[in-house]
């Protein structure tokens, strides 16, 4: 579950964003400059809202009015971006399971195995990035998101740089993947057909700071 009411400015930018969703996947669809990564970086923590609040499956994760902020490292988010952010001098299988080994044994929500199987990964386990596709390096920044066993995934212009071939394979097993695992997400893209698919029109529109239906 998703429940958050926040309000941030800065200089001539005033972000107001309220979004209360039991739904597996969100999708949030908007120009550049909307807003779109604010927001994503004030559920994350690198920012501060000036009001509001963030609870992300009943847990808080920030309060103005309680004086509660958890700090960003303990708010359990996966992240998936534009960029991979794969660590080249490490094979696939240790790339996947880099935050899975950080993680206390009681906090483990899936196994390796599980997720590898899942994205079809088990022939590239034992080569470097630089030795993988494009779709094959998202596949793998996509199962060390979920392998960190977050509260919440958060999506933001992930296949922006995959041509449309590409995107729709990797489209295809992220699809997969939210209808196997129990990972509340927010999808950021400029694609509205993208967010379509992956989020079955589940979408809100940000617009100038302010969040609307779709």
């Amino acid at each position: 579950m998703i429940d958050l009411d926040l309000e941030f400015k800065r200089d001539n930018f005033y972000l107001k964003v309220q979004i209360n969703t039991l739904n597996k996947s969100t999708g949030i669809f908007g120009n550049s400059g909307s807003g779109k990564t604010t927001l994503f970086n004030l559920i994350s923590g690198v920012i501060k809202p000036d009001r509001g609040y963030i609870r992300i499956n009943n847990i808080t994760l920030f309060d103005s009015y309680k004086k509660i902020n958890v700090h960003t490292y303990k708010r359990q988010m996966g992240y998936v971006f534009q960029d991979n952010n794969l660590f080249p001098h490490l094979k696939i299988n240790k790339n996947l399971t880099y935050g899975y080994e950080l993680l206390q044994k009681s906090k483990i929500k899936f196994e390796p195995q599980q997720i590898i199987k899942l994205l079809e990964l088990e022939k590239v386990l034992h080569k470097y990035p630089n030795q993988l596709s494009g779709g094959e390096k998202k596949r793998v920044a996509i199962g060390r998101a979920i392998l960190s066993s977050p509260e919440l995934l958060l999506f933001d212009e992930p296949l922006s740089s995959l041509d449309e071939t590409l995107k729709d394979q990797v489209l295809s097993f992220l699809k997969k993947i939210i209808e196997e695992v129990n990972i509340p997400m927010l999808y950021i893209s400029h694609s509205r057909d993208e967010i379509n698919f992956i989020t079955d029109n589940n979408i809100l529109h940000i617009e100038n700071g302010l969040i609307q239906g779709s």
